[in-house]
């Protein structure tokens, strides 16, 4: 047989496919016929064959394979005849001239089950295991048997050299077919020996497990890795799903269900169609792994099914049993795995259409978000296919959009994305604060690029480096941490220490970090067996330190893992307590990212469901590593359309690319036209006052609906930049009559105003979103997770919620406020006009009233461990620790202070409020600031020449003090925002400019200085500072971007 003839032979598998439904377990039988579900060997063998050469005639790989898979058994005429040979004596088949091709599929068939067998009878089996060696033993027996029938046929060593030959040269290529179907066979066939067995018993014991637990095995990662398993469970998984003599509350149906969704073999599909067509509806479970399979599948024969479940009842009536009433099963569950199927079916689905659209008026916000996500990628596939987009798909796109939900905006806004409509968004008035939020996250392949500068810096000056990375579960955490954790920009793999939450090793080093008793206290007894050390042994603090020191050759430390509170939250938490936390990464995504992530990484349904419910708590917003100020915090959006490849990551992390970043994370050095400091050190005296503590309940409060207005506000960019070079930006806003401001979320500012206004500026489209809360004017702000507790001038106190849109009026206790801070737990603590302190624990209705010296509290700060302190108009600093029956009180200071904040190291700063008054007989002819050390009352007082009294006191990480001033002369020349360093060697303070009268309030954003204050007495402003290089970089990157809506929408959050 010559060349031609093979070309010829491989000619006629051609029509013989065209035929072949891969969508079904089928197989060609002996007379060339296909039939339907194998129950031999042999037909699965033909069904595993076929379907792996229509699989390579789909990528065109399937000539070479073909060619490798006959060419041996027609290589010249010996090999014909022994092929012939075995067709006809071993298999008992005649043969003619007109069938050569299934003649040699025929014996392929054979070859296949003998080279199994082998694979087999050579596999490794542990000792103690006579069941694997029995089944090693018979696997030898048929192999052997089969050669020993091939060498009585063919009678001659030649002949019986040329089989083994065809064989090997069948086995030549390990990727060819011959080795793959018979890799998947053998496991087969070994899954299946187990199984049969297992069975057997399980009818005579009831117990499904051991079953569960092949398969388990079978599937498990590391079997994976080392096999072709996964494949081989197709068959023996329908067999289970369709055995009607397993009865379905063994549970066996619902496991074979769950691991029919993650083989995704298309050739279950008209088996699953099948099977829903009778299956009870009361199966749910089922039913949802198998809609879930079918859209793994992604088969449009899937389409009508789904479209049933969509428009079937909402739920069923179940009955349990005679006598008994039964009751309603809703059917949601089946309906949104429905609605992610189509979405799977991308443009295959738009017949689906008016079904789907319906559901954009349903209650359930799960249902929404997942029609979000199904309309986005349905769309997407019908513009690219089809160079347009169907009208229903943008009308009920914005439908959603106008729900009060973020995470149905969020995916709304994506899925419009995707449809290359994202300006849009930008247009839209939504009335929802939620969106602002979302739509200016930055994407993870801008941040990422940031992010990469940061950490070759920050390793460049320290060691080592603290980086958590954070999210959700399914954000793409540990995908983002294995792209850079063999190294980067000039780090060596030795140099990084990278621990992960939910790794067996690792866990052990975290677990001893929380110590045993937390753990006991608060984490499940099954993450922490066999802990190593007995409970009045271990240490945790002492494990931190030789932790810390045992690894002193790393330069970087990354920490994986989502944050929950009784764990994972406590671990980043001790670093950061330590003083060891540098940059935390927040990796946020939309849901159906979350979702596909972890379908590819879980596989089954119910551990996606599972990790799905892996959220993160407490959010980051409400941590003090986020709000303190001394952790680099990126929020970054790592969604499908937003993300890096593990490619691109490594490319980004290659080098440094920008000397200068450190001045743009953090506020720079102040170098030019400094002055010096002249420190003047004392001892303070003490003494103690009796302090009482009681509890008083909070009357009931007041909470009502509110629609918050939204107006614009405009940024005039500093043209002079040669008079005032630290000055980036003025902010005014025609609306609102600003008076203090705070910190709310990363490119968002919170504030209150005299027109008793409450508000949100974001620089998301430049919007203040706010209300007017208040009757009088609103004096103070505390910022609670996302609620603003605002006082107004009689000491109101009202919480007003822009999530949620309700305001809560809390009924007015004791004297006028004069002082309000955010206390431990979420909790208020205002000082008041007569010396008393409150503790509001609004949402459990109490509060504490601290009583201890007649003095009105003029300003207050609370340490990470509780402790208040506080002074007033008589120039003392008192301290009290929760618990303590006296507070202890430093005097000493001849001037009234007004503001007071802490240093990292615990030292407490306090200025004077009182410039240019006389006070006790003294003239105070500038601002005057003391740093106290509460412990050994060391007291260091200094004084800013030609600046007023001080209304704003910021302690920045590293040590600076950020003043802000009333001016000292008329239309205030001078300047009153002053920069104070008042470390060693070198003593000084710059004054940069500021607002025309006043600074109220001052905040730090990343290299930025944003103050609050007045140009005049009816005049109110935001300005935005930084180093000169800083600001005449940004000045000039705005110079670019004149258009507000022309930016990258990341970029408009400013501040």
């Amino acid at each position: 047989m010559n060349k031609l003839e093979l070309t010829g032979m491989l000619k006629k598998i051609a029509p013989i496919l065209a035929e072949f439904d891969p969508t079904g377990l089928i197989y060609l039988d002996p007379k060339g016929t296909w039939m339907r579900n194998p129950q031999t060997r042999r037909d699965r063998i033909s069904n595993e064959l076929w379907f792996r050469i229509w699989e390579a005639k789909q990528t065109k790989e399937d000539e070479e394979q073909l060619r490798s898979m006959i060419h041996p058994f027609i290589r010249d005429e010996d090999s014909w005849e022994v092929t012939n040979r075995i067709f006809g004596r071993i298999l008992n088949h005649k043969t003619t001239k007109s069938d050569e091709l299934l003649i040699i599929i025929e014996v392929l068939y054979h070859f296949i089950g003998y080279d199994a067998d082998k694979w087999n009878a050579e596999v490794y089996v542990a000792d103690w295991d006579s069941g694997g060696k029995a089944w090693r033993a018979r696997c030898l027996e048929k192999a052997e048997e089969f050669v020993c029938d091939v060498k009585r046929v063919l009678r001659s060593h030649l002949k019986t050299e040329i089989f083994f030959n065809t064989i090997q040269l069948l086995r030549m290529d390990k990727e060819c077919l011959f080795n793959r179907v018979s890799s998947i066979i053998a496991q087969e066939e070994k899954v299946r020996n187990q199984m049969d067995n297992l069975l057997a018993n399980f009818r005579r014991t009831k117990e499904e497990n051991p079953v569960h637990d092949v398969i388990c095995e079978q599937i498990s990662p590391v079997m994976k890795q080392l096999t072709a398993v996964p494949e081989c469970l197709t068959r023996p998984c329908l067999e289970l799903l369709t055995n009607p003599d397993i009865d379905v509350s063994s549970g066996l149906q619902y496991e074979a269900s769950a691991f029919l969704g993650e083989l995704k073999d298309i050739r279950s599909t008209s088996t699953i169609l099948s099977y829903l067509e009778t299956c009870d509806p009361g199966h749910s479970n089922i039913i949802c792994n198998l809609i879930y399979a079918l859209g793994n599948l992604q088969q449009k024969g899937a389409l009508n099914h789904l479209v049933h479940v969509l428009e079937g009842p909402d739920s069923i009536h179940v009955q349990l049993g005679e006598g008994s009433s039964g009751y309603d099963q809703p059917l949601l569950s089946e309906k949104q795995e429905a609605i992610w199927a189509l979405g799977k079916l991308g443009p295959s689905a738009i017949e689906a259409l008016p079904a789907l659209v319906k559901w954009s008026l349903s209650a359930d916000r799960e249902m929404r978000i997942s029609l979000a996500w199904a309309m986005g990628t349905i769309g997407h596939g019908q513009k690219k296919r089809y160079k347009g987009i169907d009208a229903s798909i943008v009308a009920t796109l914005m439908q959603l959009l106008t729900a009060n939900d973020s995470e149905i905006f969020e995916e709304t806004a994506v899925a419009l994305r995707k449809l290359d409509l994202p300006n849009f968004l930008h247009t839209l008035y939504l009335h929802n604060f939620t969106t602002t939020t979302l739509l200016s996250i930055k994407p993870s392949r801008t941040g990422l690029y940031e992010l990469s500068e940061t950490l070759l810096h920050l390793v460049s000056i320290k060691k080592p480096v603290v980086m958590a990375v954070t999210g959700d579960s399914g954000t793409g955490k540990t995908y983002f941490c294995e792209s850079i954790v063999n190294g980067f920009g000039g780090l060596q793999e030795n140099e990084i220490l990278y621990l992960q939450r939910d790794h067996p090793a690792h866990m052990r080093i975290l677990n001893r970090i929380l110590g045993i008793w937390w753990l006991k206290g608060h984490v499940d007894q099954i993450y922490y067996q066999n802990y190593p050390v007995a409970e009045n042994e271990d240490n945790p603090d002492e494990f931190f330190d030789d932790f810390i020191e045992g690894h002193a050759h790393a330069k970087l430390i990354i920490l994986d893992g989502w944050r929950d509170e009784p764990y994972f939250h406590q671990i980043v938490q001790t670093f950061y307590k330590k003083g060891y936390l540098d940059v935390l990464v927040k990796f946020r995504t939309t849901f159906s990212t979350r979702r596909i992530n972890l379908e590819e990484r879980e596989g089954l349904l119910e551990s996606v469901k599972t990790r799905l419910s892996f959220v993160e708590r407490p959010v980051i917003e409400e941590t003090r590593f986020y709000r303190e100020g001394a952790v680099l915090i990126y929020n970054l959006d790592n969604s499908i359309s937003s993300r890096l490849s593990r490619g691109e990551i490594r490319e980004v992390f290659q080098r440094q690319k920008v000397d200068t970043w450190g001045d743009q994370i953090r506020i720079g050095r102040f170098e030019k036209d400094t002055k010096p400091l002249r420190i003047h050190a004392q001892t303070l005296s003490e003494r103690w006052e009796n302090i009482s503590v009681e509890n008083q309940a909070i009357s009931r409060a007041e909470v009502s609906p509110f629609s918050p207005q939204e107006a614009t506000f405009s940024r005039i960019a500093n043209e002079n930049i040669e008079e005032e070079p630290h000055l980036l930006q003025v902010i005014k806003l025609d609306d609102l009559s600003v008076n203090r401001i705070a910190f709310y979320t990363q490119g968002q500012i919170a504030c209150c105003g005299y027109d008793g206004s409450v508000g949100v500026l974001t620089g998301f489209n430049d919007r203040v979103f706010y209300y007017l809360a208040h009757e009088r004017p609103a004096e103070h702000l505390v910022v609670v997770g996302g609620d603003i507790c605002s006082l107004d001038s009689e000491g109101e106190l009202k919480i007003t919620a822009f999530q949620t849109n309700t305001i809560t009026r809390i009924k007015k206790h004791g004297t006028p406020v004069c002082s309000a801070v955010l206390y431990r737990d979420g909790q208020i603590l205002t000082g008041h006009r007569d010396g008393t302190l409150r503790v509001w624990n609004i949402p459990g209705h109490q509060v504490k009233v601290l009583r201890c010296y007649e003095s009105p509290v003029n300003a207050m700060a609370v340490d990470r461990h509780g402790r208040i302190y506080w002074v007033g108009g008589d120039g003392e600093l008192y301290v009290w620790a929760p618990g303590d029956e006296k507070a202890k009180v430093l005097l000493g200071q001849e001037a009234p202070m007004s503001t007071i904040g802490l240093f990292p190291d615990g030292r407490v700063v306090m200025a004077t409020g009182m410039a240019g008054k006389p006070e006790r007989g003294r003239h105070i002819s500038c601002a005057e600031i003391s740093i106290v050390d509460v412990e050994n009352r060391a007291c260091q007082t200094f004084r800013v020449s030609d600046a007023g009294a001080v209304k704003t006191l910021n302690v920045y990480f590293d040590g600076r003090i950020i003043l802000g001033l009333t001016s000292s002369t008329p239309f205030g020349s001078k300047g009153n925002l002053v920069v104070v360093d008042c470390r060693p060697p070198s003593p000084q303070y710059k004054i940069l400019g500021g607002q025309r009268f006043e600074i109220r309030d001052c905040l730090t954003m990343g290299p930025r200085i944003i103050t609050c204050g007045s140009e005049s007495e009816l005049e109110h402003t935001l300005r935005i500072w930084g180093t000169e290089n800083y600001v005449k970089r940004e000045h000039d990157k705005l110079a670019l971007m004149s258009e507000s809506m022309e930016k990258p929408h990341y970029y408009r959050t400013l501040f």
